[in-house]
């Protein structure tokens, strides 16, 4: 198991741990959502380094790794000029403010995330 995994292991079980003790000491279901969520993040971004990366070879993970293994490696591509990222923001805030708000609302940002993220597809290509 990796470095990274058991970090993300272990926060996950600490959110998982800490949003039981919550609610039974608080009965307070917003922050158990909230810790749940936490946990549920974790364990989504654990399971994909376990499944997605799993022939990746990062410096960091074998016996003997210094500081400096990994410099000049490349990790991947970033586009640092696209305009793309900021709407997803603004789009995702908007489909959040929208769930509060309007279902109309949310809906039509809902349909503005798919074409964001479609652009960013294009893009990356």
């Amino acid at each position: 198991m990796t470095v990274a995994l058991r970090l993300f292991v272990s926060s996950m079980a600490f959110g998982l741990v800490i949003g039981t003790a919550y609610w039974f000491c608080s009965h307070d279901a917003t922050g158990t959502v909230l810790l749940c969520l936490m946990a549920a993040g974790l364990g989504f971004a654990a399971g994909f380094m376990q499944f997605a990366e799993r022939e990746a070879a990062l410096p960091g993970d074998e016996k003997n790794a210094l500081p400096g293994d990994g410099a000049g490696a490349e990790i991947g591509v970033f586009t640092v000029r696209s305009a793309w990222p900021p709407w997803l923001a603004a789009t995702i805030a908007a489909f959040l403010i929208g769930l509060l708000i309007s279902p109309i609302i949310a809906i039509a940002a809902a349909c503005a995330i798919v074409a964001v993220c479609w652009q960013l597809v294009r893009e990356s290509r």
